[in-house]
């Protein structure tokens, strides 16, 4: 009787130090995980850290391009309407100058 209960502690005994092996292993492994993590976090923020600032100021870029975008784009219009003024201006004076510029035919 006395070796059964020797031999159970025993077992009992290996079953505990295999986990607390485990247990140490697993701790090994998510403290590496945990620096891992943190070198990850901090060169993160070191090339983040200025990122809202440069955010800002190229929402603000964009918004200075926009804004001379549109008055181009005004501009670009308005010459396009001067141009076909212009163009139709001229085909009207070249109708109106060509024929008296022309010979007038002798009629046999």
């Amino acid at each position: 009787m006395a070796a059964l209960v020797i031999i159970l502690n025993v077992l009992i005994s290996i079953a505990c130090w295999f986990v607390a092996w485990k247990i140490w292993r697993l701790r090994l492994t998510l403290a590496s995980v945990a620096n891992t993590l943190e070198r990850a976090e901090r060169s993160t923020h070191s090339v983040l850290y200025g990122a809202p600032r440069a955010i800002i100021r190229g929402q603000s870029g964009t918004r200075g391009l926009r804004q001379r975008y549109q008055v181009l784009d005004r501009q670009v219009e308005q010459l396009r309407r001067l141009i076909a003024i212009a163009t139709f201006g001229l085909g009207v004076w070249q109708r109106q100058v060509k024929p008296s510029r022309r010979p007038k035919r002798r009629s046999h």
